[in-house]
């Protein structure tokens, strides 16, 4: 179709009038979406459109959206009740799972006493004197079921297991700052494999130094807590705990 010049410009001059009244300012209030687009103050203004006839044509074209946007989004419809979306997941659906990993498994520690090698604990804290003459608790470790490192001794693996060991006497004050009378903490262990059945790991020992203003004889026969826990990379927690007497075994050392 071809237009002279005066037919393009009646054309234009109609297309604006339609998108002008087609575009005006949705109303605020009303149940049907329209407004009161005749009601004027005295300055000439108004709640809706600027004139009566475009506000006529608003009033309709809103009404029409209004009526359109009732249909698609009916409640009683459960196509369009997102409640009834056969694709909706319930955040709280318990075969989704709240996991976001492997659950830890079982592992365990056993902390012990000796110098050179692994004894359990019988009722007894052995206070003994140590390589470089300070008397001391000498605590080896041994546990299963847990990751450690390829190398025991890359201390910044992610992997690597992390300790904690501390005791309290009955009757002597704290001497560490941690409020404990000796303590070792958040000490990254280098484990070996071990020999022993049924003990995938073992750490030579944990040396808990005694104050130098303590004597042997002033420990011995005191009730001493002991406490252990290895913090593992697969999120366990392990802890050994024992209530012991402590012993001086100075003595049979020449001390």
């Amino acid at each position: 179709m071809v237009f002279g010049v005066r037919g393009f410009r009646s054309l234009t001059v109609a297309v604006g009038l339609v998108l002008s009244a087609g575009c005006d300012s949705a109303p605020e209030t009303g149940e049907s979406g329209a407004s009161d687009s005749t009601g004027t103050g005295e300055d000439g203004s108004t709640g809706g459109t600027s004139s009566t006839s475009a506000g006529t044509a608003s009033t309709a074209t809103t009404t029409s959206s209004a009526s359109a946007t009732t249909t698609a989004s009916d409640p009683s419809d459960p196509t369009t009740d997102p409640t009834t979306d056969p694709t909706t997941t319930d955040p709280t659906d318990s075969e989704s799972g709240s996991e976001t990993g492997p659950a830890p498994s079982d592992g365990w520690i056993e902390i012990g006493y000796g110098l050179d090698e692994f004894f359990p604990f019988e009722d007894e804290l052995p206070l003994t004197l140590g390589p470089q003459g300070f008397m001391m608790f000498s605590l080896p470790l041994r546990g299963s079921d847990f990751p450690i490192p390829p190398d025991p001794f890359d201390f910044d693996h992610p992997d690597i297991p992390v300790l904690s060991v501390w005791t309290d006497i009955e009757g002597i004050p704290a001497a560490h700052p941690s409020g404990h009378f000796a303590a070792y903490l958040d000490y990254p262990v280098p484990f070996s494999f071990s020999d022993e059945e049924g003990v995938d790991y073992e750490f030579v020992s944990v040396w808990l130094v005694i104050p130098e203003k303590y004597t042997p004889a002033e420990l011995a026969g005191r009730e001493a807590t002991l406490h252990a826990e290895l913090a593992t990379s697969d999120g366990q927690v392990l802890v050994d705990d024992h209530t012991l007497v402590v012993l001086d075994a100075t003595v049979d050392e020449g001390g």
